[in-house]
């Protein structure tokens, strides 16, 4: 059980990498976009974005197969950080205090949930072990 979720916990990881950067594509494609046939087919940027974006959801799908949706869809927030930190790096976006704060909750918020989930998924595993071993003998 802890295998598989530990499984989608880094499924959903990258999932929200994917999609941060898609993000980070998209607002390049957004500045170029233009209202034309050439100006939509052959944006680039608007590809890779959506292309990612696409890449993303499967990998969503992927994950949520190895764990509670209510669980690992938390983790989606990691989106945003990864999108704060690449605006940063490639499009020199301001660095905010208050950004910093909001994602340290987060970060907080998630370990909390996946933290209290896991000990409570190792206790039920040991308990079914123990199940076992009395029904053996």
């Amino acid at each position: 059980m802890v295998k598989d979720l530990t499984k989608g916990i880094l499924l959903m990881i990258l999932c929200t990498f994917f999609t941060s950067m898609a993000v980070i594509f998209n607002k390049k494609g957004a500045i170029d976009f233009a209202w034309t046939i050439k100006g939509t087919i052959f944006n680039w940027a608007l590809i890779v974005g959506l292309s990612l974006l696409g890449i993303g959801f499967i990998i969503l799908s992927l994950a949520l197969k190895y764990g509670e949706v209510s669980l690992l869809y938390p983790i989606i927030s990691l989106s945003f950080i990864w999108a704060y930190l690449f605006s940063i790096l490639i499009y020199n976006e301001a660095f905010q205090m208050k950004k910093i704060i909001a994602i340290s909750i987060m970060i907080f918020g998630i370990v909390v949930l996946l933290s209290s989930k896991t000990n409570q998924e190792k206790d039920n595993s040991k308990k079914e072990f123990q199940k076992v071993r009395r029904e053996k003998k």
